[in-house]
């Protein structure tokens, strides 16, 4: 800038009127009239300021007849026109420099980023060579390619930006079309989870349980499906199934458990003696116990029902309990003749003298003495009582003596040794042991015959 009332040489008047006319001169005396600002352009010259948005608005013009329709698309070069006209009029309008440099840079800035032909497109067959690359199985794929290979085909012979989009978005869309791997992976785990599911809520369905085990059943078809809808890849689905049905297959069925039960009930007490009534009652009360047990619902139900009959069984009395219940009642009533009858078999047995007998029949009669007692102790009625001291003495009358002429058996068994003899054995007569001879043990059986041909004692 110059300011007002510089004097300058004519020489210098002479450079600065070559460089620009504007300058204002008053008279030969080379002294500015006013202030006077010039501006240095890009090329170095100094102009003023009208002239410096001239300038700038020709550069602009030649930066944009740069560009030519062989290498961009028509639209493209049109867009670029309306950027020089609006920068041209923002520079007409600016009150600075500035201002002038600013609309010219942003000018120049949106045509830069114009794309051209060529650029467009091979970044349009870029983006669809990019799309969905690895999205697709092999027959997917090679579908794809035919696609994209007709696209680019296209775009090549594409005369505006705007067709060129058009193909890129139209294959786009087929491809779109295609069954990618992941939708093929979520159909078939889709596919398999109905399938585990279905197992799951199937497995052991027609098996009765009761209500505890059903419970535990519903609980593990429940976690099992969970577990399903949570799994990511069929290993996970296959787990979930497996351990859903290890979990059922370890609940106990109702079948299993009444049939239990039952066992549990008959073997309750099985070897405890009953007389035909209680074992009759025995027999209903289980029986009545295993129908409630086939109609049980729960665990508790099946508890309560064999608690139940096991408590009723308890009450019924054993053919010992009922014997021993009998003895006392006949020996509070008959204490008497049991002592009447007692003495009898003792009057009766001191009257016997031994050596009129063999060994043989002095044990006999140990033994006949001995039952005789036992029968008395034994007997529920005053008839039995009556009948044991009977039978004593019939059994002493069938034992023959020692006849004249025969000799004595010297190893005879002292008196009353009653008590040195075994108990009654089953099968063994009298009791009588294992050791007595082959005529002895008939001899015997000739003698319980007689007995029994008197004998009325109840059983």
């Amino acid at each position: 800038t110059i300011p007002k009332g510089t004097c300058f040489p004519a020489a210098v008047m002479r450079t600065l009127f070559a460089v620009n006319g504007s300058l204002h001169i008053v008279h030969m005396g080379y002294a500015t009239t006013e202030d006077v600002t010039f501006y240095k352009t890009a090329n170095g010259a100094f102009v003023s300021f009208e002239q410096y948005g001239d300038t700038c608005k020709a550069e602009l013009n030649a930066y944009r007849a740069e560009k030519t329709a062989t290498e961009y698309f028509e639209a493209d070069l049109t867009a670029m026109d309306e950027a020089v006209a609006m920068a041209a009029t923002a520079i007409d309008n600016a009150t600075t420099i500035e201002e002038m440099s600013d609309a010219l840079a942003t000018a120049k800035a949106f045509i830069d980023g114009v794309e051209s032909k060529t650029v467009v497109i091979e970044n349009a067959k870029a983006e669809l060579n990019a799309y969905k690359a690895d999205a697709f199985r092999e027959a997917e794929t090679a579908q794809r390619a035919a696609m994209i290979e007709a696209g680019n085909s296209a775009i090549e012979q594409a005369t505006d930006r705007t067709a060129v989009d058009e193909i890129v978005a139209d294959v786009k869309g087929e491809i779109d079309t295609l069954k990618t791997a992941a939708q093929y992976a979520d159909e078939e785990l889709a596919s398999d989870k109905a399938a585990a599911n279905a197992a799951i809520s199937g497995y052991l369905a027609d098996v009765e349980y009761l209500a505890e085990q059903q419970a535990e059943r519903d609980a593990a078809v429940l976690a099992g499906l969970a577990a399903v809808t949570a799994a990511a890849r069929v290993e996970e689905i296959n787990q979930a199934v497996a351990d859903a049905k290890t979990a059922m297959d370890a609940l106990t069925t109702k079948a299993t458990i009444v049939e239990a039960a039952k066992a549990e009930l008959d073997a309750y007490k099985a070897g405890v003696v009953y007389r035909a009534e209680q074992m009759e009652e025995r027999a209903m009360i289980i029986a009545i116990a295993k129908s409630a047990l086939d109609g049980a619902n729960s665990q508790e139900a099946v508890n309560g029902f064999l608690a139940n009959a096991k408590a009723e069984i308890d009450l019924l009395k054993s053919d010992i309990e009922l014997t021993e219940e009998e003895k006392a009642a006949a020996d509070a009533l008959y204490g008497e003749e049991k002592a009447v009858a007692l003495a009898k078999i003792n009057e009766l047995k001191a009257s016997v003298w031994y050596d009129d007998y063999t060994a043989e029949n002095q044990a006999k009669i140990n033994e006949l003495y001995r039952l005789a007692k036992k029968a008395v102790a034994d007997a529920l009625t005053e008839e039995a009582i009556a009948q044991a001291a009977a039978d004593f003495e019939i059994g002493l009358a069938a034992l023959p003596k020692i006849v004249e002429g025969e000799t004595p058996n010297d190893s005879a068994l002292p008196d009353d040794t009653s008590d040195l003899v075994e108990e009654p054995k089953p099968g063994n007569l009298f009791g009588c042991q294992s050791s007595v001879s082959l005529t002895g043990i008939v001899g015997m059986l000739a003698l319980g015959a007689a007995v029994l041909l008197h004998r009325k004692k109840e059983n």
